[in-house]
């Protein structure tokens, strides 16, 4: 039941902000602190309905912590829909919940800039995935995890952080974890419709900049959570999603609401739509209750 995963999401988060208020304030993490939360993280990627809360309650959320819960449990669930054996699994997850811990030595003005970053600001910014790798050192980490985030800022062409690395020189978990880093970034800068939008941009980055296996893993699954959800078109009409009818579409086959009608909108390509309903919702009532 979605109640149920939504309270472990509760339990997990607020695991996930003693970690950073410990290393915020210069302690060191306690002996076995980061595997017992990767634990309670890796039974709950089993919770039936805990990627549609992950998915939903992440989508307008830019929080650093929230951010790193949803990365770390969605590189877990990526690796497990790609059949990766269960120390893999745990490693892309461990990776992706303390990917951004370096960010804390990065000052609050460049992480928050709006503006274009400047050359030795970015410098600084890129900075983050090695002070990450610092700050975890002798915490008897797999070296798995440590890579993973050490090199999640890297690219297949080259084009990456903090090493240039290309192409399988790039360590498995920090593939897994860069893919769905990229997705949740580009969810958290969004509004309506999130994921759809994540989703072409998942689609554009793969075979040049992102593993392209995991990036179409990672959307078919997210085309899966979709069937069910409302959309309203730019005509006023509502329905909801059935299918979708080809494997790279964005467009789906809509069923009007009240009627025996169907609307194939990768046919109808005119037509705009916008997710609704709890998809839309699902967050602000969260914030609501929080």
């Amino acid at each position: 039941p979605k109640e149920v995963a939504g309270r472990t999401y509760k339990l997990l988060l607020g695991g996930m902000q003693d970690i950073f208020q410990s290393l915020r304030k210069g302690a060191t993490l306690q002996d076995g602190q980061v595997k017992q939360l990767a634990e309670k993280a890796l039974a709950a990627v089993h919770q039936p309905d805990i990627f549609h809360v992950l998915n939903i309650a992440g989508q307008y959320d830019e929080d650093l912590i929230v951010h790193s819960l949803h990365v770390g449990m969605l590189s877990g669930l990526l690796a497990l829909w790609s059949k990766f054996d269960a120390e893999r699994v745990k490693a892309a997850l461990m990776a992706g919940l303390l990917h951004d811990i370096g960010k804390i030595r990065v000052p609050e003005r460049i992480l928050k800039k709006q503006e274009p970053l400047l050359p030795h600001e970015l410098s600084v910014f890129k900075g983050y995935p090695f002070y990450s790798f610092q700050m975890l050192q002798g915490n008897e980490l797999p070296e798995k995890v440590l890579e993973g985030v050490l090199y999640h800022r890297e690219r297949l062409d080259g084009s990456g952080y903090p090493e240039r690395r290309e192409g399988s020189d790039i360590p498995m978990e920090a593939q897994i974890v860069a893919v769905v880093d990229e997705y949740t970034s580009f969810c958290s800068k969004q509004k309506n419709g999130a994921v759809l939008a994540a989703l072409g941009m998942i689609l554009e980055e793969m075979h040049v900049r992102l593993n392209p296996v995991l990036c179409l893993t990672l959307v078919e699954r997210l085309k899966e959570m979709l069937i069910g959800a409302d959309v309203t078109l730019d005509d006023e009409r509502t329905g909801n999603i059935i299918q979708f009818s080809k494997l790279l579409t964005l467009r789906p086959l809509v069923k009007l609401a009240g009627s025996d009608e169907y609307i194939d909108l990768e046919v109808e390509s005119q037509l705009q739509f916008k997710l609704t309903g709890e998809v839309a919702q699902f967050w602000t009532n969260q914030a609501k209750n929080s």
